[in-house]
């Protein structure tokens, strides 16, 4: 049970990016090697590499503590490396602004060759998983109430990390 379920108290993440991490870790739960993570800073990921060579504008972004709502690592026993990044959408990102910092974050895992994925939640349990350069094309859907779609998301997961992994 994550600290957020408790009542009264204050957690780092809200129940949406729980009950998506949950769902995950389900999907993953035999493969040990994949560690699912909340609110990872682009700061934290980036190799400083990368980071010289991103436009200013992209640079001042990541050093303003921009964060991830989930990331999904493939984990060794000293070093994590970062195969996929979540972000759940909402109304809150039709607005101008959100569309700004979702593009810039966009580019930026683009050129760090880490695929972003949106998920949306059209209806209470439905969770919907979009490429971020196609969000109107859904790669899969769960119906997390009635467990319907479980299977295609690990399916879905596994061979974005695989793939993402052996890059």
């Amino acid at each position: 049970m994550y600290i957020s379920q408790r009542q009264n108290e204050t957690s780092f993440i809200n129940v949406g990016q729980m009950r998506l991490m949950e769902l995950i870790e389900g999907v993953l739960q035999d493969k040990p090697q994949y560690r699912v993570f909340p609110e990872v800073t682009l700061a934290r990921i980036l190799p400083e590499r990368l980071k010289v060579t991103l436009p200013n504008e992209l640079q001042e972004y990541v050093m303003r503590s921009s964060s991830l709502d989930i990331t999904i690592c493939h984990h060794e026993t000293t070093f994590s490396k970062p195969i996929i990044a979540i972000e759940k959408q909402s109304p809150e990102h039709d607005k101008p602004y959100m569309k700004e910092k979702d593009r810039k974050k966009a580019s930026i895992l683009r050129k760090a060759r880490i695929p972003l994925f949106y998920v949306y939640e059209p209806d209470i349990g439905i969770i919907r998983f979009a490429k971020a350069e196609q969000p109107t094309n859904i790669c899969c859907e769960v119906n997390v109430y009635r467990g319907l779609g479980r299977d295609k998301l690990r399916e879905f997961l596994l061979s974005v990390m695989e793939e993402n992994y052996a890059a």
